[in-house]
């Protein structure tokens, strides 16, 4: 039975939905690492053969959708169909604003505020041509002190997939990862140096008391490389906003390029895109992950 709570105020509304958001993130969470372990169990096309008990690995949403075993298959949906409702109950309808009353609620949902400071150093970005420059990492990144934990090291981000795709190569491993990056000449930094979330979200537009990292934006101003390559448009904002305020910059001219997100946050706004939606018609059996592929490749091939 549910306990009837009393929220007036809008800003309660918003923090409400904010906490919904992050419980069903902890959910999905448990039930991705469940589903991954039901996956293996079965020696899937004996991939788990190779892998000790215990071990640390990087196991793809792909993998899962293509595993042949239906109560896997039903429980990778069931995490879509969470990943859907999180999308969409990001923001909270803003048509609802007038219709709730500005009185202070009786009911409180407190939002997590404490700082957070960047775990990684930036790599490679003094022997770098192009550099990959992402936000901030997400809170399970900070809390986890593995030793291959590491920039976009979640299993749900897509950014090693998409490198992996594009030069057919293996980046499960950290030193899979820097050797690549050190081959191709890349450099790879976050442009935050600390922050605070709402409610512990992941997003980047629920950052808040954003330091920009002057250590990496030091080191891209006096380095040698020629293009930036954000992962997202809000990274592209903060860069450009520090580039023109920055008295460091001396003119500097980089060419800056916005990758598609590798998150799978990500993939309702690709959804409603005009160019997408063409390749779908197209290519009906492809994924949003075989887009992000495409557009991305396009970006490091040129």
């Amino acid at each position: 039975m549910a306990k009837l709570i009393n929220i007036k105020h809008y800003e309660e509304y918003h923090k409400g939905l904010r906490y919904a958001n992050l419980l069903l993130e902890e959910f999905s969470d448990k039930i991705e690492e469940l589903t991954v372990n039901l996956a293996t169990s079965k020696k899937w096309k004996e991939w788990s053969d190779n892998h000790i008990e215990g071990e640390n690995f990087t196991f793809s949403y792909e993998m899962l959708a293509n595993t042949g075993d239906p109560n896997v298959d039903l429980l990778f949906t069931l995490l879509e169909h969470i990943n859907d409702v999180q999308e969409k109950i990001e923001k909270p309808n803003e048509s609802l604003i007038e219709k709730l009353p500005v009185e202070n609620s009786r009911t409180k949902v407190s939002d997590a505020i404490s700082f957070e400071a960047h775990p990684f150093s930036p790599f490679n970005i003094e022997n770098a041509d192009r550099l990959f420059l992402g936000s901030f990492p997400v809170k399970a990144m900070i809390q986890n002190d593995n030793s291959e934990n590491w920039y976009y090291g979640s299993n749900r981000n897509h950014f090693w997939v998409i490198l992996q795709a594009i030069y057919d190569t293996s980046l499960i491993t950290k030193d899979e990862k820097e050797s690549f990056l050190i081959a191709n000449k890349f450099g790879i930094a976050d442009i935050i140096g600390g922050c605070t979330r709402r409610g512990n979200s992941n997003l980047d537009n629920d950052l808040q008391d954003i330091k920009i990292n002057k250590y990496v934006f030091d080191k891209i101003l006096k380095s040698n490389v020629k293009e930036i390559i954000c992962t997202s448009a809000f990274v592209k904002k903060l860069l450009e906003k520090e580039l023109l305020e920055n008295s460091k910059n001396n003119g500097n001219k980089f060419i800056i390029s916005v990758m598609p997100s590798p998150s799978p946050s990500a993939n309702r706004a690709i959804g409603r895109d005009k160019e997408y939606k063409l390749f779908k018609t197209e290519n009906p059996d492809k994924a949003t992950l075989d887009y992000k592929i495409l557009l991305t490749k396009k970006i490091l091939m040129k």
